[in-house]
């Protein structure tokens, strides 16, 4: 265990005011509703097996710029000697580990006082854990491990450093120990699955009203049992945006990848449903592309605005595919520069 001076000077670092949310970007609903001490905690002593009953000794300290388009999908916290960062995903993405990586040095470059990394005395740091918690359509085991060194060009030869991405099945159905565990998270995954099964029911998925009805419907059966009863009541409308969002991202995806295409970001896909299915399709394109740059390094300001700017689907579905086999920002570009 960390020592009470150490806990405090890092609970100073990463001090909830410091990391306080970007209220431009959207959370989605897992993180709205875990971002709350009691239930964080509540969570976490499920996944630990531990007993903590002092919601003050979690602090938090979620990084505010860490936005994958333009939904909040992360919360990091320190408690004891452990820094957690937990994700939630409607995807298997095998990149999590390298974007685990990038976020835990980012936090671990938060502490002030970086002289002392010249010092002949051992900087003792909280260790860190990254969980994923998964709630997408597709089939998955109950838990992954990712490993960055699955990434490596050459993993014959021993790395000085590995970072694992655990993965967890949070669908209904799935994990049932921790979600016994874990009241809040078993009705969280009970409440996804009733919006999945209204939205499921809809004749005319692009009806907005028919959408919003049968959200409503599901927050109603969900109070009325007891389900995140509370929670639903206080946050009806960011809740009922947020749900019929996140369903319209997965159904898009899935249509993605019955076209043979990799997944990718919807949300152009959604705007453009409402301002022409032809404009939609080119804005998701270019969230594609970007969203597979992201996870290969920083996009220049300059790339990025030739990507957006860019209205030739052919060229855009070319760009996808150099993306896709890129190893770095640089190789992308050197691609469209010869194509």
């Amino acid at each position: 265990m960390l020592t009470d001076n150490v806990q405090t000077n890092y609970a100073n670092a990463f001090s909830d005011s410091e990391a306080a949310v970007n209220r431009q970007h959207k959370d989605r609903v897992f993180r709205l509703l875990f971002n709350n001490k009691k239930k964080l905690m509540e969570l976490y002593n499920a996944l630990n097996g531990t007993n903590y009953t002092n919601e003050n000794d979690f602090t938090i300290n979620t990084l505010d710029n860490a936005i994958f388009m333009s939904m909040k999908n992360d919360i990091s916290f320190i408690v004891g000697s452990d820094m957690c960062l937990y994700e939630h995903q409607s995807t298997v993405c095998p990149n999590m580990p390298l974007r685990g990586l990038f976020y835990i040095c980012e936090l671990y470059k938060r502490i002030k006082d970086e002289k002392r990394l010249y010092s002949t005395t051992l900087i003792k740091i909280p260790t860190p854990h990254y969980i994923v918690f998964y709630n997408g359509t597709d089939n998955t085991e109950d838990i992954i491990t990712q490993r960055l060194s699955d990434a490596f060009l050459n993993r014959d030869r021993e790395s000085c450093i590995e970072v694992t991405a655990t993965l967890i099945n949070v669908n209904y159905g799935h994990n049932k120990e921790l979600m016994k565990s874990c009241r809040t998270l078993q009705d969280y995954s009970y409440f996804i699955s009733r919006i999945r099964y209204h939205m499921g029911k809809l004749e005319n998925k692009d009806d907005k009203e028919a959408k919003f009805a049968a959200v409503s419907t599901a927050i109603d059966e969900c109070i009325k049992q007891n389900v995140l009863a509370d929670f639903l009541k206080n946050h009806r409308a960011e809740v009922t945006n947020m749900s019929i969002f996140e369903y319209d991202e997965e159904e898009a995806k899935q249509v993605f990848k019955e076209d043979g295409r990799i997944e990718g970001i919807a949300e152009g896909l959604i705007q453009g449903r409402a301002e022409g299915k032809s404009e939609g399709m080119l804005e998701t394109r270019i969230a594609s592309v970007l969203e597979l740059l992201e996870d290969i390094g920083d996009i220049p300001e300059p790339l990025k605005n030739k990507i957006c700017s860019e209205a030739d689907m052919d060229t855009l579905k070319k760009w996808h595919k150099y993306a896709a086999k890129s190893n770095s920002i640089k190789e992308f570009e050197n691609l469209i520069v010869q194509s």
